[in-house]
């Protein structure tokens, strides 16, 4: 992965965040993230009782990212990161196992609850598509959203992804009741 610029924004609360490349030091604070987005529950796959990664498991995963050229792991972290700010998003994206997927990194991307609307969001995934770009491996960006996730869909849609799909049932909510995966693309 290349190694990002940081980008620091001023957000609607007048807040400051710092868009960086994650590190292996973040570990426990991804792993305390993803914690909040999955008791959340909105628009996630994993059950909270499903997650399990230990800090060694979430260090070994961000180092992958690190050490392969086409992809990404970035973090959103309110206040200074000198003084060990908090996390309140992340985004990953890797390309596929085989040479005829290499040109498509799939994303998924998290804000914590309290933090969105606030434009970080947008800001991740702009962080990604101007890296994209400038990356000549990645010529498509994909992504699956939950299709009541109608907050995420309009984000991806005003950051230029489209639909290219649905799976129809997908994701098993309760019993009897299901949920459409949506699938979304965008060219760089």
């Amino acid at each position: 992965m290349a190694n990002l610029a940081t980008t620091e924004i001023v957000c609607k609360n007048g807040a400051s965040v710092t868009v960086r490349s994650a590190t292996e030091t973040d570990a426990a604070s991804v792993i305390e993230l993803q914690r909040q987005l999955l008791t959340d529950g909105e628009g996630q796959i994993r059950l909270l009782a499903e997650h399990s990664a230990s800090v060694e498991d979430q260090q070994a995963m961000i180092r992958r990212h690190l050490d392969h050229p086409d992809w990404l792991c970035i973090v959103a972290e309110r206040g200074a990161a000198k003084s060990g700010g908090e996390l309140v998003g992340c985004l990953h994206m890797s390309t596929g196992p085989h040479a005829r997927l290499a040109h498509r990194g799939v994303l998924g991307m998290g804000v914590t609850p309290r933090w969105r609307g606030r434009g970080i969001g947008g800001l991740l995934l702009c962080t990604l598509v101007s890296w994209a770009v400038a990356n000549p491996t990645i010529e498509k960006l994909s992504l699956a959203v939950i299709a009541s996730n109608a907050r995420a869909i309009a984000l991806y849609e005003k950051r230029g992804f489209v639909v290219e799909g649905r799976r129809v049932g997908e994701v098993k909510l309760g019993e009897g009741r299901y949920a459409d995966d949506i699938l979304m693309y965008r060219r760089v």
